[in-house]
């Protein structure tokens, strides 16, 4: 599978607590990857890699109806009022910190891919709080954005709290990359109807509503999902290529997390083992795929 050619990582995190700018162009040349979109790095300091254990039963649980509300309640026990992993989950991190950012490091993140033409950025908003300078800092960054990233799952907001940007974004004719929280259907809907000229990849296979949303992407046209992260592994992938039009399904990896050889680096040959229920030809249609 090395010999494929990938159009664009659409989702990694700038983490440079693992690799340099320099070290990611090493990375996705290596990798015959073309381009990539870069997110700020969602945890103050190194993240902690996650037990494997604990993603899998994640998946299970959240294959049904009850296991996903025993996993919304475990989800809603991670974090303290400071946004720190409590003591117990830490069992399940190594034992190490991890430590949640509410602004994420825009500027930063432009700083550093500036002058790289083959690198772009997700602009990650957390509508909770007050995005300081967000159109002015925009004038500037604009042809190093992609799009415009919110993570639900990450800062616990109501979908209707991104309308206030939708205008905006809107106007920009930019995309939206959407990672999920444990929402109900009908406020997806009225996402995408609200956003209807806007497209919208929903990240990490639809995690963690999963097939509850196949049907309804499939039915938007300015909806996408991607197949990154440790949340989905090979079989999940199967289903959404089963349930989801193949021209609506775009690569993505979440580098630099999980998928570690034993050099601890990030292997994209290890998370391509993601991909091994897939027939060579949805393969090469997946490497290609870009939102049209």
């Amino acid at each position: 599978m090395n010999h494929l050619r990938i159009n664009k990582d659409h989702h990694i995190y700038y983490d440079k607590t693992y690799y340099s700018t320099e070290e990611f162009l090493i990375l996705l040349k290596k990798n015959n990857i073309k381009e990539a979109i870069f997110s700020p790095p969602c945890t103050k300091y190194k993240e902690p890699e996650k037990s494997r254990f604990m993603y899998a039963l994640q998946r299970k649980l959240l294959s049904n109806y009850i296991g996903f509300k025993i996993s919304k309640k475990i989800s809603n026990s991670f974090y303290n009022s400071d946004n720190e992993l409590r003591l117990f989950w830490k069992i399940f991190s190594g034992n190490k910190d991890l430590i949640k950012i509410n602004y994420p490091e825009n500027e930063k993140l432009y700083h550093e891919i500036k002058k790289f033409p083959n690198l772009q950025m997700w602009y990650w908003l957390n509508p909770m709080l007050k995005n300081k300078n967000f159109e002015k800092n925009f004038i500037e960054m604009n042809k190093k954005i992609y799009g415009f990233k919110f993570h639900q799952y990450w800062h616990n907001f109501k979908l209707s709290e991104t309308f206030k940007y939708s205008d905006f974004i809107k106007k920009l004719n930019k995309p939206i990359y959407l990672i999920l929280g444990y929402e109900i259907l009908d406020n997806i809907i009225e996402f995408i109807k609200y956003n209807k000229n806007i497209k919208i990849i929903f990240g990490y296979g639809g995690f963690p509503v999963f097939q509850n949303i196949w049907s309804i992407i499939n039915k938007y046209d300015n909806c996408y999902i991607d197949v990154a992260s440790n949340h989905i592994d090979s079989k999940i992938i199967r289903k959404i290529y089963n349930d989801v039009d193949k021209t609506k399904i775009i690569f993505s990896s979440d580098c630099p997390y999980n998928f570690k050889n034993n050099k601890n680096d990030f292997d994209y040959n290890l998370f391509k083992k993601n991909f091994k229920l897939l027939k060579i030809n949805e393969k090469e249609k997946l490497f290609s795929n870009l939102i049209s």
